[in-house]
């Protein structure tokens, strides 16, 4: 393990192009965030930061160790200047404001995730409660300090190993293939066996990514790879070809049970080879531009500011997207103000003194309030944590492991999760997974022979109409439930021991090839296209149903039907209100109308009609603004909401398709 020292000298000199690899990395998570469906494989850009920090980490203590300077002290202590500035101001920032805004169970969770933050196990922490894509997960406001987590435990470790190697001069490059290989294929098996949340937050198995960025870097040192080889023609080709390769991927992959994956191995392999074409076009004109270097230099804290400031934002009411447009905007200031008013004067200024022994002890102070708030479930009662509203949010309390609220409304019976093949009791106790569960028989089988079929198909947002099929049609008719928590209906062709939904949407095809039910159900929570629709009613009525119904999608409130009431409307709450209504998931409901009208075989549902008058909707339905309310989180229907809409709509719609 030897190098030039000129080589060094060359390597090490500032590299304009990678802070533009910053900023091609920080670009799409922040466009993710604010506008999912713009680019939705924006959150690898997360993988471009990985590599990038593997590369230079490992630059930088390879050169340590091969001139005899390295410290253990003196990495960490760089460590803290370059993270804990920042890092502090957005934590307090985020605490003071969750202080004024947050309820007593969202303010406790708060907590939580400081201490997590402060100890570096945030990612482990969110493991444990949820996956990254899940629609809790984009509740918490620090849930991207996930990869802050993975870098400094990969960091823990990395400099000690490598110190090693070069002690006992043992040869870098197999260690660095076999860690690489195991890591990903961790990755790889963790996907396969149904468990993405582990594939997503455990550090092994994405170790990888910042392993390929030391890789790099030790070719570097080697001269294996240098900027003298790989130029011209050459490098333009490649970069070009990395550049495009990327950009696919962020255009291409999507949340789901794939990521991080081959979409991430896409990202990091495009990343390392724009790494090594430092003298090409693209690095020396885009990569190197001002703007790409500049977003480059505030890339960290607006990778720290941007996603508090959006988790936060709807809490006020700020959902719309031109909010959304200033609230990024708002982040990209705050991200220039921390740069230049508290990274760059504790990092690189002199009039700060003991920098490092106040960042440790303000760290660790911001990590004990965190723990007391947790500790005293939500700190003191102040705000929206005192008096009715609290007790009013209290009720519609739903989170693991006790859920209570579920408890109150039997949502085991009026959502029959029993025939949910998601392992509901894996994720109370902290380990979810995506293998499914055995389901009761009785979901798919008929109880009641000579009486007419109907069959639900579909996620959660098909389970939540079962409670009103079952009060309004009785005993004169089996209702069979092919529906599983987070599973649009889709078209399985086999079955699956490893991913739970496509059991479900199998089972759903296989229970009306096996039974010919006289109606089938669907419905789905997110993700409507009329196109794949049509494709399901084929299938369906192929496989042997008399006529299908396609649910429309129900009201979305945001962030939550309580939380507004209770943020919003508490003085006097009206019955039907346009407060807090997502307006795109009434304009898809509009196109779906149009696209699903009715034709020979199907009918489409629209249920936000029978909740919503002139794009007001219904808060209750009954007089009692608790017990009688619609939905007790964004959009899943209460049981009497379930019956309300069975009665106003539903049940004739059954009942007239029965006799096509």
């Amino acid at each position: 393990m030897t190098a030039t020292s000129s080589g060094w000298e060359n390597d090490l000199k500032y590299r304009a192009d990678i802070d533009g690899l910053r900023a091609l990395a920080v670009i799409p998570v922040v466009i993710y965030h604010a506008f999912p469906k713009l680019l939705t494989g924006g959150f690898l850009g997360v993988d471009i930061f990985f590599v990038i920090s593997g590369y230079l980490i490992t630059q930088i203590l390879l050169k340590s160790n091969s001139k005899g300077t390295f410290v253990i002290k003196d990495f960490y202590v760089r460590r803290i200047k370059r993270i804990f500035p920042a890092l502090i101001t957005v934590i307090i920032a985020t605490l003071i404001t969750g202080t004024l805004v947050m309820f007593g169970d969202e303010f406790r969770n708060l907590g939580k995730h400081v201490g997590g933050s402060v100890l570096f196990i945030s990612n482990l922490i969110l493991w444990q409660e949820t996956g990254y894509f899940d629609p809790l997960a984009k509740t918490k406001p620090l849930l991207h300090l996930w990869s802050l987590a993975i870098e400094e435990q990969f960091y823990m470790l990395w400099p000690i190993i490598l110190f090693l190697m070069w002690k006992v001069r043992q040869s870098l490059l197999p260690v660095l293939l076999v860690l690489i290989a195991l890591s990903f294929g961790l990755n790889l098996y963790l996907l396969e066996i149904g468990n993405p949340a582990a594939a997503f937050f455990n550090p092994l198995s994405r170790a990888w990514e910042l392993l390929l960025g030391a890789l790099l870097a030790y070719a570097g040192m080697q001269r294996w790879i240098t900027s003298e080889r790989l130029s011209g023609s050459t490098a333009d080709a490649l970069s070009v070809t990395a550049l495009i390769s990327v950009t696919a991927a962020f255009a291409l992959a999507k949340e789901g049970n794939d990521v991080p994956g081959w979409w991430a191995f896409v990202t990091v392999m495009s990343t390392v080879v724009l790494i090594t074409t430092q003298k090409s076009w693209l690095n020396r004109k885009m990569l190197s531009s001002r703007f790409a270097v500049n977003v480059g230099l505030i890339s960290y804290p607006l990778y720290l500011w941007h996603w508090p400031i959006l988790v936060m934002a709807p809490l006020l009411g700020l959902t719309s997207s031109s909010a959304k447009v200033t609230l990024v905007i708002l982040s990209v200031l705050a991200s220039i103000a921390t740069y230049l008013l508290v990274e760059r004067p504790i990092r690189f200024g002199r009039n700060f003194r003991h920098p490092v022994r106040k960042l440790v002890t303000g760290f660790l102070a911001l990590g004990l309030t965190g723990a007391a708030v947790y500790a005293t479930n939500g700190g003191p009662n102040i705000a929206l944590r005192a008096g009715e509203r609290a007790a009013f949010m209290a009720y519609f309390n739903y989170e693991p492991p006790g859920q209570p609220y579920f408890r109150t409304i039997d949502v085991e019976a009026n959502y029959r999760l029993d025939c949910d093949f998601y392992d509901l009791p894996a994720f109370r106790a902290g380990r979810a997974t995506h293998l499914p569960r055995t389901a009761d028989s009785s979901c798919f089988r008929p109880q009641l022979p000579g009486n007419p079929t109907l069959e639900i198909w579909g996620d959660s947002h098909a389970q939540q109409f079962y409670a009103g099929l079952k009060a309004v049609l009785g005993s004169q008719w089996n209702i069979l439930v092919n529906a599983s928590s987070g599973c649009r209906p889709d078209h399985a062709l086999t079955d699956s021991s490893l991913d739970y939904c496509q059991r479900s949407n199998w089972t759903a095809l296989e229970t009306i090839r096996r039974y010919k039910p006289e109606v089938v159900l669907i419905a789905q929570a997110e993700g409507h296209d009329a196109d794949h629709m049509l494709i399901l009613i084929r299938m369906a009525i192929q496989a042997g149903a008399g006529h299908v119904i396609v649910a429309g999608p129900v009201p979305h409130w945001t962030p939550s039907l309580p939380a507004t009431i209770v943020r919003r409307l508490w003085v006097k709450t009206p019955e039907l209100t346009s407060v807090g209504i997502d307006s795109a998931t009434m304009a898809l409901n509009d196109h779906l109308r149009l696209r699903l009208g009715g034709s020979r075989g199907y009918t489409y549902f629209d249920v936000i009609s029978t909740l919503c008058e002139d794009r007001a909707c219904r808060t209750r339905v009954g007089p009692d603004r608790k017990l009688d309310i619609t939905t007790w989180d964004y959009g899943h229907l209460t049981p009497k909401a379930s019956i309300f809409v069975a009665q106003a709509g539903l049940k004739q719609l059954v009942s007239a398709s029965s006799a096509k």
